[in-house]
């Protein structure tokens, strides 16, 4: 199987299994799995440097994750 891009990883609290997507907007709409809540999930960016041989991650703030879905409502809104 070909690898996929995967910029944005969402994680759940209850759950140790790793969820990936390739835009935020993609991270965001993902559906909340058995057991576990809206407030559990965290969506986190990550990025390598081939320079450094590094693998970096960063929690992308629910203010951001808020004005995605914002966004995605007022979107759905004006297509309606």
């Amino acid at each position: 199987m070909a690898a996929a891009k995967a910029t944005y990883m969402i994680v759940w609290k209850k759950s140790s299994q790793v969820y990936s997507a390739a835009s935020l907007e993609t991270a965001v709409k993902t559906p909340v799995p058995k057991g576990c809540t809206p407030e559990d999930k965290r969506i986190l960016f990550a990025s390598y440097l081939p320079d450094e041989e590094t693998l970096c991650v960063y929690p992308i703030t629910e203010e951001e994750i808020n004005k995605i879905q914002q966004e995605l409502e007022t979107k759905k809104n004006v297509e309606e």
